[in-house]
């Protein structure tokens, strides 16, 4: 065949449908391993709050046993050969461990994922928090899952005493209770706290919650000057108590479940940053079982002051400064047994030494 003779335009047309057709299969195939658990939960959420709650890396060989102390006082153990591919087989060479911690207020609203738990008998339910991890690995770039029948022990810093606190799971749609048989060993005194030790058998999220009947607050945003952002989003971060939720809205105003009796402050971001933060709201002890999806009958907390333009925010130290949450200082007392940890960085390995968080 001689491409000669074809017409021009019939060649040109040919090219770009190759062209788009090839672009399409390279767009999916790197969505296809690129695509995170929480694309989805995650999607209406600020890309600015989410930042603040970043991943560490921890790297081992999967034919060695491995501990590892994060930033916030984590403490896993991972027994060698740990790791497979997703059909099973059991992988060699350097695994790259990440980790999420939110052992505060802010970082628990900073997860980005949404707190609610339906019962049994389809009751929906807001979690108070007592903390929660994230847990991904990979070997050579790649996805890798655990072993079937191994399990990493989890020692999380005891930040929020309580047996209330139960095991929860996010499959990437929905929480699933997934275990109560954790035990909590409770810090000598003052900021030394425990831990709480339970062992997870796959990656993925975990969270110590206690689900409860919630109601609601609605409020608005009060302008100086008009703003760029047409849709704004509204969240809470827990007071006295770990919750959050959040709502993507339009000038007309927000509404979001609360925990009753609770203490709670909103903060109003856009995609830019934070634009406000309201005061303390006491979410009354007698507040009716109301939703958000009927906001009349929510409690009405006024109007939240917004800025024109966002703060300029330095760090995460800036920011929980601007919103005024007090954070929790504590040290960590693990589970007695002397043991080798392993870190990136020199600071994790002098903090491990002796088990504090500052």
């Amino acid at each position: 065949m001689n491409f000669l003779n074809i017409p021009w335009g019939f060649f040109m047309k040919f090219i770009k449908f190759f062209s788009l057709f090839f672009g399409i299969m390279l767009t999916f195939a790197c969505s296809s391993k690129t695509k995170d658990l929480l694309d989805g939960v995650r999607k209406n959420n600020s890309p600015y709050l989410l930042s603040f709650v970043k991943n560490q890396s921890f790297h081992m060989n999967n034919d060695q046993n491995r501990e590892f102390i994060g930033k916030a006082g984590t403490k896993i153990k991972i027994d060698a050969n740990s790791f497979a591919t997703p059909k099973g087989k059991v992988v060699s060479g350097k695994i790259t461990l990440k980790l999420k911690e939110a052992t505060q207020a802010f970082q628990v609203t900073a997860m980005g994922i949404p707190m609610y738990f339906s019962d049994k008998n389809g009751n929906k339910m807001l979690f108070e928090s007592a903390g929660m991890i994230q847990l991904n690995a990979q070997c050579k770039g790649k996805s890798v899952r655990l072993v079937n029948g191994k399990t990493i022990r989890v020692e999380f810093p005891n930040v929020k005493p309580g047996d209330k606190f139960k095991v929860y799971f996010f499959d990437g749609k929905k929480w699933n209770y997934h275990g109560k048989n954790q035990e909590s060993e409770v810090g000598t005194s003052g900021k030394v706290i425990g831990t709480r030790i339970y062992h997870v058998p796959s990656l993925g999220i975990y969270n110590w919650d206690y689900p409860q009947k919630f109601s609601c607050i609605r409020g608005r945003v009060k302008l100086k000057k008009p703003i760029k952002s047409k849709v704004l989003r509204a969240y809470t971060v827990g007071v006295d108590r770990y919750q959050t939720d959040q709502d993507y809205f339009r000038l007309e105003g927000f509404a979001l479940n609360v925990l009753k009796n609770s203490k709670v402050k909103i903060m109003i971001f856009s995609d830019g940053g934070l634009l406000g933060v309201s005061k303390v709201i006491e979410v009354k002890e007698n507040s009716i079982n109301a939703s958000k999806m009927n906001r009349k009958n929510c409690q009405d907390i006024g109007m939240i002051e917004v800025k024109e333009k966002p703060y300029e925010i330095k760090d995460y130290k800036d920011l929980i400064k601007i919103v005024g949450i007090d954070e929790k200082k504590y040290k960590v007392k693990y589970r007695k047994k002397k043991i080798n940890v392993y870190s990136n960085d020199k600071d994790l390995d002098d903090m491990a030494d002796d088990g504090k968080k500052n």
